[in-house]
């Protein structure tokens, strides 16, 4: 017999009905973004991808999901040349100390761990801090692959020396 949610007698979502889920998802979201996905954008929507929205969002309607991975697509498609790159766009152009926020490898459980002090760091700008670290967790996701649910656990390790008003 199914799993029950709770006493109303609901049955619980099965593996094969999220896998429709996340189908379903991604063939919506890519229909508005037909003409706007890159190569880039194709190698991060997944089922992978369309999964972990369609699992944060259980119990909401569809509308959420579609709206959630659609914000999140758009805003890949704004950044698609830092995101492409793997490498913040300060260390492109020679500024290598104006983020410090680095990959050191895995831990024992094998979760990506980064480190930053903040001490080191000379940009403070909100676009410059978002874009480093988005740089950072595209490089953690290809070198350090995990499945699933594992992918999204890291160890952070903050060195709040030099922490101040700037930050």
């Amino acid at each position: 017999a199914p799993d029950e949610d709770d006493h109303t007698g609901a049955v619980a979502a099965s593996d094969d009905d999220d896998d429709d889920l996340a189908t379903s998802l991604i063939a919506t979201v890519r229909a508005q973004f037909e003409e706007e996905l890159q190569p880039e954008e194709q190698r991060w929507l997944t089922r992978e991808t369309a999964q972990a929205y369609v699992d944060r969002c259980r119990g909401k309607p569809e509308s959420k999901r579609v709206k959630m991975l659609s914000d999140a697509l758009r805003w890949r498609i704004q950044r698609r040349d830092v995101l492409s790159s793997r490498e913040s766009p300060f260390v492109i152009a020679g500024n290598s100390r104006a983020h410090d926020a680095r990959i050191f490898g895995v831990d024992r459980d094998g979760d990506c761990v980064i480190m930053n002090c903040f001490a080191l760091s000379r940009d403070y700008s909100p676009r410059g801090v978002s874009d480093h670290l988005a740089c950072l967790f595209e490089r953690a996701i290809d070198e350090f692959p995990k499945e699933a649910q594992a992918r999204t656990r890291w160890t952070w390790v903050i060195d709040v020396h030099g922490f101040g008003v700037q930050h």
